[in-house]
């Protein structure tokens, strides 16, 4: 009867823990508009609530320590070097002087990218997202480690039901 009454108790507790996680992990992405609710007040997912912050945020952060136009310059990958190349071969056959004298490749890709603010594109990105897409995109890079998560508040819940259940034996 005891040992029941344990399995019980910290069966429970495990369902509580895994549920409680499973909850507030969903709640990182729903509801996507605000719902009022009596006494609570007002519920939204958070990153529905702060998709323009988060845009924003991530666009610096992409800019800064991801790629800048330093790192565009020195792509051989990009369709701007690829346009800067044909601008610098087309000045090279017909204005070979001015080439001899200027390093001209660097002042025209400084041109060609000056307009370019990598973090401005990339927080359009993001907040012209649909909702359902912009957390879809994220599930798929962290559906391990929310599993995990869940996971891991199911066996902290089963942990303190057994607690409770050795607690309750002895009061």
């Amino acid at each position: 009867m005891i040992i029941i009454r344990l399995l019980v108790m910290a069966g429970i507790g495990a369902l509580i823990g895994w549920l409680t996680n499973k909850i507030a992990l969903i709640s990182l992405f729903r509801p996507y508009r605000a719902i009022k609710i009596p006494i609570i007040g007002v519920w939204q997912g958070i990153l529905p609530k702060r998709q323009k912050v988060l845009a924003k945020e991530i666009g610096n952060l992409v800019e800064k320590e991801l790629i800048n136009i330093d790192d565009m310059i020195n792509s051989k990958n990009t369709k701007k070097h690829w346009f800067a190349i044909n601008i610098e071969n087309i000045i090279k056959e017909n204005f070979p002087k001015v080439f001899e004298s200027v390093k001209i490749k660097s002042i025209i890709m400084n041109a060609v990218l000056k307009g370019i603010d990598i973090s401005e594109i990339v927080e359009n990105k993001i907040c012209e997202m649909d909702m359902r897409e912009l957390e879809q995109l994220v599930i798929s890079v962290i559906k391990k480690e929310m599993r995990h998560i869940e996971m891991l508040g199911g066996v902290l819940g089963f942990v303190i039901g057994s607690i409770q259940g050795v607690i309750s034996i002895f009061l």
